[in-house]
């Protein structure tokens, strides 16, 4: 069985344990797009997962959405679905903007430069619209935010390469071929606008369905897809050096098309685990649009907890907050083990921290 499947299992059935335990306000897990889609006349997976929860804990909403990158300023092919539960009778949201009074603000989100639309500037009108939900409902997904173009996302300092830089002779034959491609539909008319970038599998052999030819967006960034080539589409009878882009996509620009700040990242990250890093990351801003509703039901319901629950705040009742749980599992450690006695004198050792 697949150990990704197996892990995404584990984890709604923690999610049902914490609800049980009244602990929860709401979750959500993100998965892949085929997970909502029916196989060998089977029903969708994540579907009746929903539908087994919603038996399960019924004191919650339990809904699955489907996000795409595309219309959250990512230029990238992703689609993503998101199971989502909120503890019913949350509180009425009010007529006013959610996102505007929210513990996340909407401008925090990492939009791109060049996203549109009045909801991706800050617009009230168009939020509060689709928030103004009873209590008794699930809050929809932010609505979509708007395009960027993949220029707005691609680092201006990074060189072009030339043909002979790129390693195999089977790409760069790959390359020929996808070049001549771009010149024929861009003469029918059929893609790439002006300005508009390709982005290229260039370890893919051409297709007659060009499935590995992106238009001003990349494909879904995978731990595996390692050759994407970028190429501008407004010159391509120049030489590859007087070009505006030909180059390899960047693992700088990997990050950044899923929704991160390279600065922070890389400062923390070793370079060679960057591509695996970004191609195994969520994107930040579907999980912002697939979250912040719930955020701010939570905060306008009145009845969140103010602080954790106490592992002796009622006896014999079991406890998920962090630390009573370390605390459990540090004394089950030490009850397997027979105790020490002290010399005199001796200072009793702190108990090393379980992780």
């Amino acid at each position: 069985s697949d150990e990704r499947a197996d892990l995404y299992q584990q984890c709604v059935k923690w999610i049902l344990l914490v609800a049980e335990k009244g602990t929860l306000q709401a979750a959500g897990l993100e998965n892949v797009a085929g997970a909502t889609q029916a196989q060998n006349g089977c029903e969708a997976y994540l579907l009746k997962v929903s539908e087994l929860c919603s038996k399960a804990a019924p004191a919650f909403h339990w809904d699955v959405v489907t996000l795409i990158a595309e219309g959250y300023g990512l230029p990238q092919a992703r689609t993503r679905v998101f199971l989502r539960c909120l503890k019913k009778a949350q509180g009425t949201i009010t007529d006013s903007c959610a996102c505007a009074h929210a513990p996340i603000p909407l401008r925090w989100m990492p939009l791109a430069r060049g996203a549109v639309g009045a909801r991706a500037r800050g617009g009230r009108r168009g939020c509060s619209a689709l928030l103004q939900v009873h209590a008794e409902e699930m809050p929809p997904p932010l609505p979509p935010l708007g395009k960027s173009t993949l220029a707005s996302f691609l680092d201006p300092t990074e060189k072009n390469i030339k043909r002979s830089d790129i390693s195999t002779q089977h790409m760069r034959d790959n390359l020929w071929d996808y070049e001549r491609i771009i010149k024929k539909r861009k003469k029918d008319g059929l893609d790439f606008q002006k300005g508009e970038i390709a982005c290229i599998s260039l370890d893919r052999k051409v297709e007659a369905s060009f499935s590995h030819i992106t238009c001003d967006k990349v494909p879904t960034l995978t731990t595996r897809i390692t050759y994407l080539f970028l190429l501008s589409t407004d010159d391509l009878e120049k030489p590859a050096g007087a070009r505006k882009v030909f180059r390899w996509l960047s693992n700088k620009e990997r990050l950044a098309i899923q929704g991160f700040r390279p600065d922070v990242i890389m400062e923390h990250l070793p370079e060679g685990k960057v591509m695996f890093a970004a191609g195994n990351a969520y994107p930040s801003v579907l999980i912002g649009a697939a979250m912040l509703p719930l955020i701010s039901a939570m905060a306008k319901s009145g009845n969140l907890p103010t602080h954790a629950p106490s592992a002796s705040a009622k006896a014999g009742a079991p406890s998920l907050s962090t630390h009573s749980f370390k605390v459990k599992l540090r004394a089950k450690c030490a009850a397997g083990s027979p105790a020490k006695k002290k010399s005199k004198g001796q200072v009793a050792k702190r108990p090393a921290a379980t992780p």
